[in-house]
């Protein structure tokens, strides 16, 4: 048995009790491997209000400005013309939009310690993403032809995802009665298959004994809580509009009982708490990157990937 399956048994063994800590902290309501919780109405119009004004500052730095207009209007008539967009929607943001991406970290982390949470989170994705998605433009890219297509059912580990975190899912804009997103109803023996890192998705999604749809409807003003092993994905099918949303993620703390289970610190785009909740006051996310020059050396828009930074261009913190 190769090292990386005797971690994944090691840690399916306390999965549970470290996924019912994180709904003490966050209560609300459950599936076996996902939560749903409403957020303090002050807390969510700061992290929405933030990212009204992440939107505002693309539109504007594209050549799209608002001005007078609503902004997600202008967004649903300009998302073509918004060069730094990954295949499934994440913004790249760069030098132009840094005061707006640590006012966005600012409020989440307000949101996030609200909750207590530096008692079970260890380490935390920086930046998390705004993302912005529209089926047509999902379709006119074929983005359900690469492994990390969110319309498709995926664990965020398949794709390279630490075993141990945890994302928090967010809707800010939409058009219907709600942002819906489907969470697997697995059985656990699909538990360790779900853990596992995979070369290909086909390969992936055969491993999973069987799925039983799950529609989990997130309104404004709620957010959703994944366990690393839940399966799910986007629906797009009832959203006329652009979809706007908000994911970021932590990684638990390692409890002493979790012997063989190796905290890897320098998994990519992760950082210490600590650090990641004095973003956007104390501490300033930074980027050494302009979007013209972004566009200039990318001929295909938005193909960094799923939602990752390249490394010569990550922000930096100061």
């Amino acid at each position: 048995m190769i090292t990386e399956e005797k971690v994944i048994i090691e840690y399916l063994k306390h999965a549970d009790t470290l996924f019912d800590g994180i709904r003490k902290h966050f209560p609300g309501t459950s599936l076996r491997l996902a939560q749903a919780i409403r957020l303090n109405k002050m807390l969510f119009d700061n992290i929405k209000s933030a990212v009204d004004a992440y939107v505002a500052k693309i539109l504007e730095v594209s050549g799209n400005a608002a001005e007078n207009n609503s902004i997600y209007e202008v967004l649903d008539k300009n998302i073509k013309e918004i060069g730094n967009l990954t295949e499934n929607g994440s913004i790249i943001a760069k030098s132009e939009m840094a005061n707006e991406v640590n006012r966005l970290q600012k409020a989440l982390a307000n949101f996030v310690e609200s909750h207590n949470a530096d008692k079970i989170f260890k380490l935390a994705q920086c930046p998390g993403n705004v993302r912005i998605s529209v089926k047509n433009r999902l379709e006119a890219m074929k983005v359900t032809d690469h492994p990390y297509a969110s319309t498709k059912y995926h664990s965020d580990v398949w794709a390279g995802e630490p075993i141990d975190s945890v994302i928090f899912i967010m809707p800010i804009y939409y058009g219907g009665e709600c942002m819906n997103i489907e969470i697997a109803d697995t059985p656990p023996k699909s538990d360790f298959n779900c853990l596992q890192k995979f070369s290909s998705y086909d390969e992936a999604i055969e491993t999973i004994d069987s799925i039983k749809p799950n529609p989990f409807q997130l309104k404004i003003g709620m957010c959703a809580i994944l366990d690393p092993r839940a399966v799910h994905r986007t629906l797009f099918d009832h959203l006329p509009v652009p979809r706007v949303s908000v994911d970021f993620r932590f990684r638990i703390k390692k409890p002493a009982q979790l012997s063989s289970f190796i905290l890897d610190t320098l998994h990519k785009g992760y950082i210490n708490y600590d650090l990641w909740k004095n973003v956007g006051t104390a501490k300033q996310l930074v980027f050494n990157e302009t979007y013209n020059e972004y566009i200039e050396k990318n001929a295909e828009k938005g193909r960094d990937g799923a939602h990752r930074y390249k490394d010569e261009y990550a922000p930096k913190i100061i």
